[in-house]
């Protein structure tokens, strides 16, 4: 059955190569909502190989693409074109991963100038014995959830601002709230201070005990986000965070800001010592200056060659 799909693949391959049979496929069978976008003289047949380098089931797409007709710069839109000679209940889900492929493609190759996405439109051609049996919508992929998903994927994805969120909504008895809080950004003092009330308060209306995780993971974090761009500790801001506690986080905070502070200096020793090596200053000069051991800085140099 294998050699049997491969034949017809092959014939559906060669012939939508010929520039002129494909021009009008697309001309006769897409709509015309698309078609006047479309400079069908510019339709060049593209490698197609990075589509399925994971669901590598079929080989049987091309990928057409054509520039644009109403912009002035390089636009492209794009036809793929798969051949079934079976039914593939899959085939939504198929047609929709192949598109990301497509649209992965144009972002890792255009990095920078990413957007606009180009506009990619599927057709699937089939010839099997019989007639194709399953959805052709990705929605109805979901059996009983499909008029779910018809309602709420491929939507606007929801956004949650945490810089935007009401104070008093984060007030609320809502755990999920904790973290929330904790995220926002501090900008200056007046931030900072804002945000340790916030913390505080949450801290103490749901119980949350500093030897807890949840509550070691919360001042760890803010302990952790007082540093700036440059990766030093921004000073006023340790004084605000030892006091902003209530007396039972005290001890906790502190030592976790001293933790903090340790690892900030450690990690500007290893920048200073991966730009001496990388500098070509030997190993051991470089010891001796950073106090890092020889073996510590050989992994620094293998790291930095990884990159």
């Amino acid at each position: 059955m294998a050699g049997v799909r491969s034949k017809h693949d092959e014939f559906f391959k060669a012939m939508m190569k010929d520039l002129s049979l494909s021009q009008d496929f697309i001309k006769t069978r897409l709509p015309e909502k698309i078609l006047r976008f479309m400079k069908l003289g510019t339709t060049e047949v593209k490698d197609s190989s990075f589509i399925d380098s994971l669901l590598n089931e079929s080989h049987s797409d091309i990928l057409l693409s054509v520039q644009r007709n109403d912009c002035d710069a390089e636009a492209l839109l794009y036809v793929l074109c798969e051949h079934q000679s079976r039914p593939d209940a899959l085939m939504p889900f198929r047609v929709l991963y192949y598109i990301m492929q497509i649209l992965r493609h144009h972002v890792l190759e255009n990095e920078g100038d990413e957007l606009p996405l180009p506009f990619v439109y599927p057709i699937v051609v089939y010839n099997g014995v019989s007639p194709w049996p399953y959805d052709t919508s990705f929605f109805g992929q979901f059996g009983d959830l499909s008029d779910l998903a018809r309602e709420i994927l491929m939507q606007p994805f929801p956004l949650l601002d945490v810089e935007t969120l009401d104070e008093a909504d984060l007030l609320s008895e809502h755990r999920s709230n904790l973290m929330l809080a904790s995220l926002r950004r501090t900008k200056n003092e007046q931030t900072l201070e804002k945000k340790l009330h916030i913390v505080n308060k949450l801290l103490s209306k749901l119980e949350i005990k500093n030897s807890s995780e949840l509550g070691y993971n919360v001042l760890s974090y803010l302990a952790k986000s007082i540093i700036s761009a440059d990766g030093k500790p921004i000073e006023p801001y340790w004084g605000i965070l030892k006091q902003g506690f209530a007396p039972e986080y005290q001890e906790t905070v502190m030592n976790l800001i001293d933790a903090t502070k340790k690892e900030a200096r450690q990690q500007g020793i290893q920048d200073v010592a991966t730009n001496l090596l990388q500098t070509g200053v030997d190993l051991i000069t470089i010891a001796e200056c950073t106090g890092l051991s020889v073996k510590k800085l050989k992994d620094l140099e293998q790291k930095a060659q990884a990159h």
